[in-house]
């Protein structure tokens, strides 16, 4: 189909969700670095209204707007197709990558950098965001069904970006909500612990002492940390229910995808968790982020 270029940045999940479309689709590229403080002739030759990144090049003709570009690959290349086939379901994928990336992103940053009274609120409506994307994966495998698609990729950033966003900001909105959810799913009865993140507990240091971090689930005496290892655990410890699937391919597919968002991605791409430690820096990142779309 001709050369194919991505001017791209490593440091944004808009760009991020483009690159996986293209590995799905085993499309050779080529990758441009772009840097957003000091922006390139090959971006204001290939998207001088926005100035943004991603923009993908083929046949020396740019498409620009991460979304926009998923269709665009969908529809040049038609292996591993992306978007679901039936007309409603492509509607109802493009409104919540709408939802996600106008509601989602917008009010997660919002409760991470909020003060305050202010930061509660702001942290209940970005629960109650994710909470309308989390009935979206109710049953399935993933928001694409058996197989990741369109949605998936998009939303793909919510696992390794709150994570930063819940140490920086001082709260948490996911890592714990998967465990509750498992829970929940199993009938199992818990105590709920309320972590401050900006004060961390002595039983969080004594139950992680090495990663000080959440989610931890005590069993008995016993702490299981990490939320990926967590899920297995509860698993295998109550089998009503199961969360992973019986074929031995089909739960290591879930188990590689699980992994390649969470940490596979964090290792490839050196985001805010290393370069921006501090508050002060995510607030020039956001700025940066004006620069990508």
């Amino acid at each position: 189909m001709g050369g194919v270029k991505l001017v791209a940045t490593t440091q944004s999940f808009f760009c991020t969700r483009v690159q996986w479309a293209l590995k799905l689709k085993g499309v050779e590229y080529e990758f441009i670095e772009e840097d957003l403080r000091n922006k390139s002739p090959i971006l204001l030759k290939y998207n001088p209204v926005h100035k943004k990144v991603p923009v993908l090049v083929h046949h020396d003709t740019p498409i620009v707007e991460s979304l926009v570009i998923l269709e665009y690959i969908d529809e040049t290349w038609k292996e591993n197709p992306l978007l679901p086939q039936d007309p409603f379901d492509r509607a109802a994928a493009r409104f919540w990558a709408k939802f996600a990336d106008e509601k989602v992103v917008f009010g997660v940053w919002t409760a991470c950098t909020a003060e305050g009274e202010g930061k509660e609120k702001a942290i209940e409506a970005a629960l109650e965001s994710l909470a309308h994307l989390e009935r979206q994966i109710e049953g399935k495998k993933f928001f694409g069904g058996e197989q990741i698609g369109y949605l998936d990729l998009v939303l793909g950033w919510i696992p390794h970006w709150l994570n930063t966003m819940e140490e920086v900001g001082g709260m948490k909105l996911l890592e714990a909500e998967r465990i509750e959810w498992a829970l929940k799913h199993k009938g199992i009865t818990y105590e709920y612990i309320e972590e401050d993140l900006r004060n961390k507990s002595t039983l969080l240091l004594k139950s992680n002492p090495v990663q000080k971090k959440i989610p931890v689930l005590l069993h008995g005496d016993k702490p299981v940390a990490e939320s990926l290892v967590i899920l297995e655990y509860i698993d295998e410890t109550w089998r009503e229910k199961p969360l992973l699937p019986d074929d031995p391919f089909e739960k290591e597919m879930v188990r590689f995808w699980t992994k390649y968002v969470d940490e596979k991605r964090f290792t490839e791409i050196p985001m805010i968790k290393e370069s921006i430690p501090m508050k002060e820096d995510l607030l020039n990142y956001s700025r940066a982020q004006q620069n990508v779309k």
